[in-house]
This record gives C-alpha cells, structure tokens and sequence, in this order.
C-alpha cells in the first residue's frame, strides 16, 4: 500500500507539468522502485536466499510493471486533462473562488 502513496505524493507535487514522461516516472517509482525495493529483500529473507537470487526471480515481472506504469501514465495524464480544476492540496485554482 506504501506505493500508492508515494505514487500520490509525486503525481501532486508534479501536478503542473504533469505529461506523460513525469506521470510516468512518478508511477515507476511508487510501482516499481519502491515495490522492488522492499519486496526482493523481503523475499529474500523470508526464503533464506540470496538477494541477487531474489532479484534474479523478480525478473520476469519486470515487463508486466512497466506496462502497467504506462498504463497508469495514460490514465493520469488523462485525468489531467479531463479535470483542469484539480488542484494540489493546499494550492487554490486562480479560476475557482
């Protein structure tokens, strides 16, 4: 679930020059990054193997996760575009008072 959130954060804090690229690298690192970063050691040590071991079996997911970044890239950049009102929290749109 940590994911998410950081996924959240960098999509609010990058909300003003959020395209495709940013949207992009903000949900590879709330959902790759952090997901591998705790997930392979955490594998590791659950199965008693080497964390170059765990990494190795970790491989393979690799294609699926990053689609499913591009996916989510799309569908916030859309998001974007569909709801120009949206704005960070603790910032007020200069249209809407």
């Amino acid at each position: 679930m940590g994911r998410h959130v950081v996924v959240g954060l960098l999509v609010e804090r990058l909300w003003q020059r959020l395209g495709h690229v940013t949207a992009f690298l903000a949900s590879a690192t709330g959902g790759i990054v952090v997901l591998y970063g705790i997930g392979v050691p955490w594998s590791a040590a659950v199965a008693r193997i080497p964390l170059s071991t765990a990494l190795t079996g970790s491989l393979p997911f690799l294609p699926g996760d990053i689609i499913k970044c591009v996916i989510a890239a799309t569908v916030i950049v859309i998001v974007r575009k569909s709801y120009p009102i949206i704005t960070p929290a603790g910032r007020q749109a200069s249209a809407v008072r």
